[in-house]
């Protein structure tokens, strides 16, 4: 998988696109994400079928963490 961020806006106050395009296609050195970013980064891995375990692993992170996510986001209405 490929995660490409296009220049019209690569950030908000809250969030870098490009640090989570970095991070979801492995550039190192691995950007350091804030809690929103890691929940964007996660969706998107999410929703391309990946498991909690690879997840978490790319994302630097315990697998319990992205399970915790998961149930957070049916509970939310956002998986």
């Amino acid at each position: 998988m490929f995660v490409y961020v296009g220049t019209q806006q690569t950030s908000t106050a809250a969030v870098d696109f490009l640090a989570i395009e970095r991070t979801l296609n492995g550039d190192l050195p691995r950007p350091c994400l804030g809690e929103e970013e890691l929940d964007l980064a996660a969706r998107v891995l999410d929703a391309h079928g990946e498991s909690a375990s690879a997840i978490a692993e790319r994302l630097g992170v315990k697998p319990r963490t992205i399970t915790r996510w998961r149930e957070r986001w049916k509970v939310a209405g956002a998986a």
